[in-house]
């Protein structure tokens, strides 16, 4: 009888360890380059991209940061009292990008498709002001569609600027 109380009492540790641990989802690692850092799953690499200002990568995704100078924007009629929704749309014309801007959980984003290799890409693009100096696009490239939409608020309320 003792051993028993002993034996499920573990199983009951066991199980509410593994919950617990499926809830709080992977562990996280802070990763820091060239005045931006971002809170990821610990299993993120950097890869070597210049004409971004950190680029980083695992099986399933792929993240990458431009960061665009006010003063580098002027040309395209933006200036430090510019706000997300107009860089949104001077971003379209320098890229291409055909999507409106979005909203969810104080995050803005742009959503568009691109065929990668013969595969569907997904790209999610947070937007960012920092100060009043420069606007960010935090590029979320996904292989899997509910890849994008169970993670990219919660990372993308991670990102800083500065430190």
């Amino acid at each position: 009888m003792k051993k028993n109380i002993i034996k499920i009492s573990c199983l009951l540790v066991v199980s509410i360890l593994l919950v617990g641990c499926s809830l709080f989802g992977p562990a996280q690692k802070e990763y820091s380059k060239n005045g931006i850092s971002i809170k990821l799953d610990d299993n993120m690499e950097y890869v070597n991209q210049p004409d971004y200002a950190i680029a980083l990568k695992n099986e399933n995704v792929t993240i990458f940061a431009k960061r665009y100078t006010i003063d580098g924007l002027i040309a395209q009629n933006i200036n430090k009292d510019s706000t997300l929704k107009e860089y949104s749309e001077t971003l379209k014309i320098i890229t291409g990008i055909r999507s409106d801007m979005k909203e969810k959980d104080g995050i803005s984003y742009m959503d568009y498709e691109k065929e990668v290799e013969n595969k569907t890409v997904y790209y999610r693009v947070a937007l960012y002001k920092e100060k009043d100096i420069a606007f960010w696009s935090v590029i979320f490239a996904f292989k899997n569609e509910n890849e994008l939409n169970n993670n990219f608020i919660r990372w993308a309320k991670t990102v800083k600027f500065g430190e």
